[in-house]
């Protein structure tokens, strides 16, 4: 599917066993891709260039979100004020093989909800405004064998590769982290 220039959200599900596989969004005025409730889903194999608005390029957004695996999209030139990918909440998530580059305004990934278990790996994040990886709040967050390179392109203060709050449970692990400015862990 192609969708080009959507309004509020260009695909968004609430319903749990959902496959959204091979779309291209371009340029829809708010979200592109959003998961809301859409436990046991999985979301792949998409390209999203120009998606975010407000909030996020791809999101999962609300509590209830439970085992959605999250690989091998491409997101590209995200406008979105918060993460080109943003978790809220859910439980057992798996974002891993996506490649993210050019967030105009925000961070790569964005975690900022109360999430358990969440597995963020092989992701490749580059050229963001914000740090690369935001990591908030959440449980058991596994940050493994990322690329995230070239980040912080607004050279701002406290931000970097990966920014990884005091609150969030989370070990990071065999991570490339280079170039980014300000720092690559702050």
């Amino acid at each position: 599917n192609h969708v080009d220039h959507a309004g509020r959200h260009a695909i968004s599900t609430a319903s749990p066993l959902t496959i959204i596989s091979a779309n291209m969004v371009r340029a829809p005025g708010g979200v592109g891709i959003e998961i809301s409730g859409g436990s046991h889903s999985i979301v792949t194999g998409n390209i999203i260039d120009g998606a975010g608005g407000p909030i996020a390029a791809l999101l999962i957004a609300t509590e209830g979100t439970d085992e959605v695996v999250v690989s091998g999209n491409q997101i590209l030139n995200s406008t979105a004020a918060n993460g080109a990918i943003q978790i809220n909440a859910g439980h057992r998530l798996i974002v891993t093989g996506n490649s993210i580059s050019g967030a105009t305004v925000g961070y790569g990934i964005f975690v900022n909800g109360n999430g358990d278990d969440l597995v963020l790996a092989g992701n490749i994040v580059s050229r963001c405004f914000l740090s690369g990886m935001r990591i908030a709040v959440g449980n058991r967050i596994q940050v493994s064998c990322n690329t995230v390179r070239e980040n912080n392109l607004g050279n701002i203060l406290g931000h970097g590769g990966i920014l990884r709050y005091p609150g969030a449970d989370s070990i990071l692990t065999g991570n490339i982290v280079t170039g980014n400015l300000q720092g690559d862990l702050v």
